[in-house]
């Protein structure tokens, strides 16, 4: 089990790196190099640490590895997924809660870290098997 902090301290070493839809990023690259998009950055942090994450956050939302639960408690729980889905329904965004209300995300300029995120943007929220959730 990975302490959350832990991913929260690998996710941060990725911000200011540039954003590039499709990115392919290996869990060993350093941090920042590579340009990558919001499921690659998931991705990469988590597979650091020996969990296996799919591409895409829309497998990203439905894999076995993921179990549900609300919005405002993902964002409440440092190394929980947040996602977002567009007007079609399709869930097409992905970032990892610091646990203090803000989220670590790849935007279309680059990753950043939001301090404060309005819960109304994000629709559903997962815990990630393999984090040592307190």
């Amino acid at each position: 089990m990975v302490d959350p902090q832990r991913i929260l301290q690998r996710a941060k070493q990725y911000v200011g790196t540039p954003y590039k839809f499709g990115g392919e990023v290996k869990p060993t690259d350093k941090p920042g190099k590579k340009p990558l998009d919001c499921s690659e950055l998931v991705e990469a942090v988590y597979r650091y640490f020996g969990i296996a994450m799919p591409d895409g956050s829309y497998n990203q939302i439905k894999a076995l590895i993921v179990s549900p639960c609300l919005v405002p408690v993902a964002l409440s729980t440092p190394a929980a997924l947040v996602f977002h889905i567009n007007s079609k329904g399709r869930v097409n965004h992905v970032g990892i809660s610091d646990g203090h209300g803000g989220v670590i995300e790849a935007t279309p300029a680059r990753v950043r870290h939001i301090k404060k995120t309005d819960p109304k943007r994000w629709c559903y929220g997962r815990k990630v098997k393999g984090v040592h959730y307190k």
